[in-house]
């Protein structure tokens, strides 16, 4: 359990401040899981009522916060259980309880496709001695482990060695972003859990990239093809676009002899190998774009000089 003293909080931001913050967040953060992740960061620092009142109005009609708005109905009379008399100090205790609550159900939101089978504790707090105890950190970290976990299994069923090295070093790269930005190492021991599974890819899944799939391709083409896609010139499963970049590049590799089969046994073949669906090759002529011929000829200068 952590606790935080009501009376040696943070003191970062004024009331002012913590509104002007919260307002530059509501005109310019795009991202919904972030913006409400950074305003229930906020409310913590809030000792005015009126702004405390005013800044929970933005989170209501939020579906997924409607039982955590629920339980904290009977916050003011909890409070007054735990014999908290000042006006000033309801306040405090409120804007803390509810910044853990807020953070803690939307972080729960946004992982939880990762940890639909894991057991994560409810969010408890107690008013001890004047500090609030609660469990928030334990959640975080169950949620930081379950959500890496799943995301380093996602990594290593991918296809190709090389597939596995680039995505793993995109993640290490996030981690020691975030961590550079806000001056902290919360990252440190994933980064070297990341860092050692990239050094240390076993033969297992190397010889997935040692299959030539010659059903398929000609002339070392799934080489070629392999490096098109492990160097993001054909989008991620489920991104827009995708499938015609992918039609567009399986016509130049066709055209080009590396690939031998026409579209549809290569549309079932990709579907298979890649775990993905889509319904259809499109033509040529339809997927070209200057930017898509230029990513071609890049990575067919490439396969040359191997």
């Amino acid at each position: 359990m952590d606790l935080i003293d009501i009376d040696n909080t943070k003191t970062a931001f004024s009331n002012k401040e913590t509104d002007i913050a919260i307002e530059y967040v509501l005109k310019t953060e795009t991202d919904p899981t972030e913006k409400w992740l950074l305003i229930s960061h906020f409310i913590n620092y809030i000792t005015d009522e009126k702004l405390l009142n005013n800044t929970i109005v933005l989170f209501e009609g939020i579906p997924f916060l409607e039982k955590t708005f629920t339980q904290l109905t009977t916050l003011d009379e909890f409070l007054e259980s735990e014999g908290i008399q000042k006006a000033k100090d309801k306040t405090k205790i409120k804007a803390i309880i509810y910044s853990l609550s807020f953070y803690c159900r939307i972080l729960l939101e946004q992982y939880g496709h990762f940890i639909k089978n894991c057991d994560i504790p409810e969010l408890r707090f107690n008013i001890v001695d004047r500090k609030i105890e609660h469990n928030l950190p334990e959640i975080t970290e169950l949620i930081k482990r379950k959500s890496i976990g799943s995301r380093r299994d996602e990594v290593l069923d991918l296809p190709t060695i090389k597939a596995q090295e680039i995505e793993i070093k995109k993640i290490i790269q996030s981690m020691a972003i975030i961590d550079y930005t806000n001056d902290t190492n919360y990252f440190q021991d994933e980064i070297k859990h990341f860092e050692s599974i990239k050094n240390n890819l076993t033969p297992a899944f190397e010889t997935k990239s040692s299959i030539k799939h010659e059903h398929i391709f000609s002339n070392n083409g799934f080489e070629l093809f392999e490096y098109i896609l492990n160097e993001n010139f054909i989008k991620q499963k489920g991104k827009r676009g995708r499938y015609k970049q992918l039609s567009y590049f399986y016509w130049r590799l066709f055209n080009d002899k590396y690939i031998h089969q026409r579209s549809e046994p290569f549309k079932n073949w990709f579907m298979k190998t890649y775990d993905d669906e889509f319904s259809k090759i499109n033509t040529e002529t339809d997927t070209e774009t200057p930017q898509r011929k230029k990513d071609y000829s890049f990575a067919l200068e490439w396969f040359k000089q191997q």
